[in-house]
């Protein structure tokens, strides 16, 4: 029996530990360093480790800001080859408002072949699968050659400065010679690639005054929302995309339907503009001095993050009274589609699912990028993104074992 199969049945019968892991990671709260009130990872870090202490596993942390750490953990093979690197996070979005949830959002419940919880998707699943997946390859370290290291970060959803951003430029035993990854690409897809982002805060400067006599001051709300409205215009096609991606983003339309929703596929091809917080003002009668806003610009392949700041600057001399501050920003970036590592994810998700796979760019980004930005070839492969970032987010359980296996699969061939 070949390395694949084995490996493949090895995820098999570890079926039930693999649904208790991903329901362990989601009761164990983890809310992104932005969140209101501000979340940590440290428990969910602490039962990672806990749970990867196996034969052949050597782990370490990297803490670069308390309360967000990352774990490190490597096992080698039989002789020298590839080092392969898995790349998953455990911060997630808060849940929201609770009474939006049919189901605990810390819960981890398993119903009808789903399991809900904030992260379900984005994303312990990933996570669960990855560290399974390790853990199978660990078994089967005489059987193979070369280097798996696994990294469980925090601060993806929050820019990863404090992560993943940290590792790739400053840890040695993470740069490796191919990256995989979990995130969300929906069951049938494989990302080469993501848009790009830029996170943006503008503040408007206005003076207070007493509302009745609006002369007395400069209303900060008013101006906020004349300059995030010529803002928007940013928003729509990008005339500067390559062909291939037009023709990429029609041949997976339907799939996109049926995941995000009719026409989501057009977003491969468009600048989107979400104006996700807004704060200003102390009490209706008073006019507010000051105002703020922070918001998301995603960019398609051919579209920079210099080139949305010219746009910015550009409105920006528009409106005297805002000001603006970058928080953090990546451009578009990908592997070429050509490459052994996503030809041999394409061919182990065929095999797995027994079904077509087409290749895909991502809408939101990944952790990915920043060993991109070192050469590194990198390919992502997760569930389909049920109610992502929403309510009763789940995943399925089908999806759960099916990733682990593409991930077990793929390490196989790379590394046989």
């Amino acid at each position: 029996m070949q390395l694949g199969e084995r490996v493949s049945g090895a995820v098999e019968a570890r079926r039930e530990e693999l649904i208790r892991r991903c329901q362990r990671l989601l009761q164990i709260p983890s809310i992104d360093r932005e969140s209101s009130p501000p979340g940590d990872t440290t428990e969910v870090h602490r039962f990672a480790r806990g749970d990867l202490d196996a034969p052949g596993v050597e782990q370490s942390d990297v803490t670069v800001r308390e309360g967000l750490p990352n774990l490190i953990a490597t096992v080698t093979g039989a002789g020298p080859g590839p080092h392969l690197v898995l790349n998953g996070h455990f911060d997630t979005y808060p849940p929201g408002d609770r009474g939006r949830w049919t189901r605990d959002p810390f819960g981890g419940e398993l119903v009808d072949g789903r399991i809900y919880g904030r992260g379900a998707i984005d994303m312990k699943g990933g996570d669960a699968a990855l560290m399974t997946a390790f853990l199978v390859m660990a078994e089967h370290r005489r059987d193979w050659r070369g280097r798996i290291t696994l990294t469980l970060v925090s601060d993806e959803e929050t820019g990863a400065k404090f992560g993943s951003e940290h590792l790739a430029a400053n840890c040695p035993e993470v740069q490796g010679d191919m990256v995989l990854s979990a995130e969300p690409s929906g069951a049938s897809l494989v990302r080469f690639g993501e848009k790009g982002a830029s996170r943006l805060t503008f503040t408007a400067r206005g003076l207070s005054g007493h509302s009745p006599v609006p002369s007395m001051g400069r209303n900060a709300n008013h101006l906020l929302m004349d300059f995030l409205t010529d803002l928007r215009g940013l928003a729509g096609p990008y005339a500067g995309t390559p062909p291939w991606l037009r023709e990429m983003a029609a041949k997976i339309g339907p799939t996109f339907d049926a995941m995000f929703g009719s026409g989501a596929a057009r977003y491969i091809l468009e600048t989107t503009v979400n104006v996700g917080v807004l704060r200003g003002g102390e009490k209706d009668s008073l006019i507010p001095y000051h105002a703020e806003a922070w918001v998301d610009i995603r960019m398609p392949f051919g579209f920079t993050h210099a080139e949305v700041m010219n746009e910015v600057r550009a409105r920006l001399e528009r409106h005297p009274h805002i000001e603006c501050e970058v928080r953090h920003w990546r451009d578009p970036n990908f592997t070429d589609p050509a490459h052994p590592l996503v030809r041999t994810m394409v061919d182990s998700v065929t095999a797995v699912r027994g079904a077509p796979v087409e290749l895909s760019c991502s809408l939101g980004g990944t952790d990915c990028r920043f060993w991109r930005r070192r050469g590194t070839p990198c390919v992502v492969y997760g569930p389909t993104p049920h109610n992502i970032a929403a309510p009763d987010e789940y995943i399925e359980v089908a999806d759960l074992v099916n990733v682990t296996k593409a991930h077990a699969l793929t390490m196989a061939r790379l590394l046989a």
